[in-house]
């Protein structure tokens, strides 16, 4: 995928891109309205409980410091001694978070004289610890007496703090209640015009889109109602859209060309049919003197030398091309000379096909292409005369001639255990299976022999001869054919071994 091409906005992507654009920046900036007023209230909410809290666990300490001084000056436990020190540790700890600030509100006052008084607390009961381990009677009573006056104050001081900050967080719970109802009703606007706004965004949209597209499906329509005088359809949009509104109006205007060219042709037609009835007449004069031309055809060995004679004569003139496909012809119509009553070699047969194909090439101008595979240590085997380029022949009439694409025909001679296998393969138009069992037949049908002589009368006669020659019964025994409608076609000619030709498998080509 290229990713330039990707990240490109043009056409319909830009203006999709746009509308997703907007309906997330939309979103976004009501969403982020909604988070900003629920974090506001949540730290006002922080802001009125943390306090409480701080001071929750300050009273807790400060009795467990008390509880657990209390019960070691009595008992001198180890428990009650450690205990002491746990909650000596959680009220140095909780004096630590919060900071003392440099305000003159009378609760962060209030606040400040609570410290100092934990502060001094921690030294007396400290004291009076020392005091009992050192069995100083007199002074740990002292200071545990102390300790309790200043427990007794701090009490106080936190009532007093608890209920102002009370009273204090009543009054600023009501302030951010009422915000938090103006917040809820501001939401609920923005997201209901939010809505609105996406939908009429998505219809205006939806509707440059899709008009252009609902005007060429109504031309489209009356196309296909074969209703083909309607005007070109236009469009305002420089995008997709307009280029395939752009093809369909050029659509439109060649298939009226294309009926009116029927048209004239029909009209040619007809005038074509009233000369044809013309010149039936002429035909018949004409077939006497076609009768008379056949009776006087030219010696087949008189032409064979005239065409020998005008290879010479290209030759000395120097037009190798023309020497060269006068030779070919000439060499394939010496071989046909030989008669089919002959045997020859498989080299024969093989050089016979490349004449062919020479002529073939230079006929067809490149647009036919012949490929030869051939083990040549079977070059020597002795076969029916006329057996191959039939097939090669077929090939080209049936198969290939007449193809919009370039032809290919591939000669393979191979062996096998039993047999020689001579195949033509080629890439055109194939048969149906009526065709191949037409062509296998044991005998033609007399009533269909016009059709033979234009499907298959060439092959119909290698298959005759090569069973009189092998002494076989059944046409599958020297052809198979394997072919499908436009996927091509393969004859394969197996000719049977004879032990004076047996040779052993190698890999070789010609």
């Amino acid at each position: 995928m290229n990713v330039k091409e990707f990240f490109r906005l043009t056409g319909l992507r830009k203006k999709l891109f746009i509308y997703y654009f907007c309906v997330m920046a939309m979103m976004g900036l009501t969403s982020y309205y909604s988070y900003y007023n629920a974090k506001y209230v949540l730290d006002k909410t922080n802001t009125i409980f943390m306090d409480y809290i701080h001071l929750n666990r300050l009273y807790v300490d400060i009795n467990a410091l008390e509880s657990n001084l209390e019960t070691f000056l009595a008992t001198q436990s180890s428990d009650a001694l450690l205990n002491y020190y746990n909650a000596n540790n959680r009220l140095r700890a909780i004096t630590d978070e919060r900071p003392l600030g440099s305000s003159k509100d009378a609760n962060d006052l209030m606040f400040v004289d609570i410290y100092h008084m934990t502060e001094n607390l921690i030294k007396e009961t400290d004291a009076a610890v020392t005091a009992k381990r050192g069995r100083n009677t007199d002074e740990y009573l002292a200071h545990f007496s102390n300790s309790q006056k200043i427990s007794g104050y701090i009490d106080m001081y936190i009532n007093d703090l608890l209920y102002n900050k009370l009273a204090a967080g009543s009054s600023q719970y009501e302030t951010t209640a009422r915000r938090m109802n103006l917040i809820l009703g501001i939401n609920a606007v923005i997201l209901i015009a939010s809505l609105l706004l996406n939908m009429l965004l998505a219809l205006y949209l939806t509707y440059r889109i899709t008009k252009p597209l609902v005007r060429l499906a109504q031309a489209a329509k009356r196309i296909a109602q074969e209703d083909y005088n309607i005007a070109a359809v236009s469009v305002g949009s420089q995008d997709e859209i307009a280029v395939l509104t752009q093809a369909f109006n050029q659509m439109v205007v060649s298939i009226r060309n294309h009926i009116a060219k029927l048209i004239q042709q029909k009209e040619t037609e007809e005038r074509l049919r009233e000369q044809e009835v013309q010149n039936l007449t002429m035909k018949n004069l004409l077939k006497e003197a076609e009768l008379k031309a056949l009776q006087a055809q030219i010696n087949p060995h008189f032409f064979f030398n005239t065409l020998n004679y005008a290879a010479q004569l290209a030759m000395i003139e120097g037009a190798d091309a023309s020497s060269t496909f006068i030779q070919k012809a000439a060499e394939l119509f010496r071989y046909s000379l030989k008669g089919l009553d002959r045997p020859v070699t498989l080299a024969d047969e093989v050089s016979n096909v490349e004449s062919y194909s020479y002529i073939l090439k230079a006929r067809f101008s490149g647009r036919v292409d012949i490929y030869f595979n051939v083990d040549e240590r079977l070059l020597d085997t002795v076969v029916p005369g006329l057996i191959i380029q039939p097939v090669v022949e077929n090939a080209l009439i049936h198969g290939i001639e007449g193809l919009d694409r370039k032809g290919l025909i591939y000669l393979n001679v191979q062996n096998s255990a039993q047999n020689i296998l001579i195949e033509v393969i080629d890439n055109g138009r194939g048969m149906n299976e009526q065709r191949k069992a037409e062509i296998l037949a044991v005998r033609p049908d007399p009533e269909k022999a016009h059709d033979y002589h234009t499907t298959g009368l060439g092959l119909r006669n290698v298959v005759e001869r090569l069973m009189l020659f092998y002494n076989v019964s059944h046409a599958s025994e020297v052809m198979e054919i394997y072919s499908q409608e436009g996927a091509g076609t393969r004859v394969v000619l197996k000719l049977p071994w004879k032990g004076e030709h047996e040779v052993v498998p190698i890999a070789g080509s010609r």
